[in-house]
């Protein structure tokens, strides 16, 4: 089986899902008397969306980053949210406080690994 095969456009319809998810996730959840929690969801969200408009696929607005290396941050920047909770010890304060930074890091990792590094 190859490992890259989820096209790029694929991927960034996925992210834009993950993207809404994790700007919405702090309300739902109500993670109000965490604000760490909260914010850095929304600040990954907003690096995310910079990335993708600048990224070199259907989605970039600029197109001035190789997808290529568009997809090394993902896989850079995913685990890193993932493990913030742990890192910065909001964990300890349930589940709700670490599993959306777990799911949305995860997801980011593994976009990132099966994703092809060229535009269709």
């Amino acid at each position: 089986m190859r490992m890259r095969f989820l096209s790029t456009r694929a991927h960034g319809l996925i992210g834009s899902l993950v993207i809404t998810s994790a700007l919405t996730a702090p309300a739902v959840l109500r993670l109000d008397d965490v604000p760490a929690s909260r914010q850095l969801l929304r600040l990954w969200s907003a690096g995310t969306m910079t990335l993708t408009a600048l990224t070199d696929f259907e989605f970039g607005a600029v197109r001035v980053v190789p997808m290529s290396t568009h997809l090394a941050i993902d896989a850079l920047v995913g685990p890193a949210l993932a493990a913030a909770p742990w890192l910065s010890g909001r964990a300890s304060a349930g589940r709700r406080y670490w599993l959306p930074h777990a799911i949305v890091g995860g997801k980011e990792l593994l976009r990132a690994l099966i994703t092809k590094t060229r535009p269709s």
